[in-house]
């Protein structure tokens, strides 16, 4: 590492202090690792359960266990509020393929319900329990305040996040293409890529967002200058929320300056 990088490290670390609550943040470049900050630490999940519901998606249909084109049906009881449009829509059956743009792109959780009603809670669990995303756990649906109100909760790592979008964008799979169009699509561009995703057309942003009580977390990957920078950074328990905005955007122009310094 040269030693421009590694000020910028320092920096990074030391902006990491201003935020006061739970902050993990793994950054790699070019998958090399260059930021490991707290990476082991379990997090809410909030909106990351829909990147666990994405990478098995995309490991599911790499072993022609599922159908893109498969229907499934949304009865009226499973619509829910929070993020989303299919809550205002009449239509009820919509193919696996279609619930993953809205749940993906569009942050959906009717659609993010009714993927996991499909496929089955448990059936998720127990390939989170077999799967190298030790510190991760399923336990609730979208919008199921009753469960989250009795202690149960869905559960990540930046650690397993990172590893998580690497296999979604890095493996050759069926769905490949489709996940990186989902996650280059994503509507929430709004925490580390702030600074500059509306002025610099050149750096490709593809991420998924989440957000809770004092929860934020950005799990991101920027590709510029024929190179990419991994980015989770999740953050729990802090009271200041601008200062973790401000923190998150500041990290990703450090890293969009990294790319763009990078031979």
């Amino acid at each position: 590492m040269n030693d421009q990088l590694q000020i910028m490290r320092s920096e990074i670390l030391e902006a990491l202090k201003k935020i006061n609550g739970n902050t993990s943040l793994k950054m790699h470049i070019d998958g090399q690792e260059f930021i490991n900050s707290n990476p082991d630490f379990v997090h809410p999940a909030t909106g990351l359960t829909k990147l666990m519901l994405l990478a098995y998606v995309m490991d599911q249909l790499s072993r022609g266990r599922l159908n893109l084109q498969q229907s499934i049906s949304i009865a009226p009881q499973h619509i829910v509020g929070g993020k989303g449009i299919l809550q205002h829509l009449n239509e009820r059956t919509w193919t696996l393929e279609e619930l993953l743009v809205f749940a993906i792109s569009a942050e959906d959780n009717t659609a993010a319900n009714a993927i996991i009603g499909s496929i089955g809670p448990g059936t998720l669990q127990q390939w989170l329990k077999r799967s190298p995303y030790t510190s991760t756990t399923f336990e609730r649906f979208f919008m199921d305040q009753s469960s989250l109100q009795s202690g149960h909760d869905n559960k990540i790592s930046a650690a397993d996040s990172l590893k998580m979008l690497t296999s979604i964008l890095d493996l050759s799979t069926e769905g490949q293409p489709l996940a990186k169009r989902l996650l280059f699509n994503q509507q929430s561009k709004d925490k580390v890529s702030a600074a500059f995703v509306e002025s610099m057309s050149q750096v490709q942003v593809l991420n998924l967002t989440g957000e809770g009580s004092r929860t934020d977390h950005d799990v991101v990957r920027l590709i510029g200058n024929h190179h990419a920078i991994d980015i989770a950074f999740l953050t729990s328990g802090a009271a200041d929320r601008i200062s973790v905005l401000s923190t998150m955007q500041l990290v990703g122009q450090y890293a969009v300056d990294i790319l763009y310094k990078l031979n």
